[in-house]
């Protein structure tokens, strides 16, 4: 939209969804890893969102100005179902993988051009802020096929399990052109 001024304020805002099923028959009985594998299955899921604000503008002899607020989010949630029916203690695994990312951020730049002696020259300064949370977590559980006894120890892990801890991010950056 543009404003009275000529500058220009946009609002954006995306969302996806995709959802995949897979059933895995290439690797089943295949290699030393799946050798005993009868059945195997994923249904993944993820989600991503976005929402920003921009707004252009002209300052005096500054121009090409953009200040810029973002907001993106994305999940993923993964199952799979493994059975080993043919395996000497056979067993069903689930497994769980969730991943998280929420991100925000400003940033902003402007440039100008001017003249110094017989040259010309065009100068930009700007600068970012960026914030980020991750979240991950893996879960699974083993059943046996022979007795219904469940385990959440799965190939020597011991679910739930994070593979790096819930972490926050801060990025601040200048810049000058």
């Amino acid at each position: 939209n543009d404003t009275a001024g000529g500058n220009l304020l946009r609002f954006s805002a995306d969302r996806s969804e995709q959802d995949d099923t897979t059933q895995i028959n290439s690797l089943l009985g295949y290699s030393r890893q799946f050798r005993w594998t009868t059945a195997m299955t994923g249904d993944d899921h993820d989600e991503s969102r976005r929402l920003s604000m921009d707004y252009s503008f002209s300052a005096g002899n500054w121009q090409q100005g953009v200040i810029r607020v973002y907001h993106l989010k994305h999940e993923t949630d993964q199952r799979t179902f493994e059975e080993r029916a043919i395996a000497p203690k056979p067993v069903e695994i689930e497994r769980r993988f969730q991943y998280g990312q929420d991100l925000g951020g400003l940033d902003f730049s402007i440039f100008r051009e001017f003249g110094w002696g017989r040259s010309e020259h065009r100068i930009g300064l700007g600068g970012e802020w960026v914030r980020t949370d991750i979240e991950e977590l893996r879960d699974g559980l083993q059943t046996s096929l022979l007795d219904g006894t469940t385990s959440n120890v799965i190939l020597g892990e011991e679910m739930p399990v994070r593979d790096f801890p819930n972490s926050r991010t801060n990025e601040i950056g200048l810049w000058i052109q």
